[in-house]
């Protein structure tokens, strides 16, 4: 499980929703833990955990993830595994 600041770290320090830097950063699932859609172990597995700044966790309360948001997020992942550029997802 990634601590928040590797989180940070790996979205050098943007907020994965409005991509913006964050001041006040907070875990957030992509997709809600309270989704009854998908098992337990994705919900809370680290490729659904992302950093954004306390202003858009709250806005997004527990919806679901956009088409674009599930896109950003394959791809911020893949960056990981050194599939993807650094700061590619910001492209998205």
């Amino acid at each position: 499980m990634p601590s928040l600041e590797d989180l940070i770290e790996q979205q050098d320090n943007r907020c994965f929703l409005c991509k913006q830097e964050m001041l006040d950063p907070t875990r957030e699932h992509v997709i809600p833990l309270s989704s009854k859609e998908h098992s337990i172990f994705l919900l809370q597995s680290a490729r659904n955990q992302v950093a954004t700044c306390r202003g858009c966790n709250h806005a997004k309360v527990g919806r679901m993830p956009t088409n674009i948001e599930l896109k950003r997020l394959i791809v911020l992942k893949r960056q990981l595994t050194g599939e993807a550029e650094r700061g590619e997802w910001l492209k998205i």
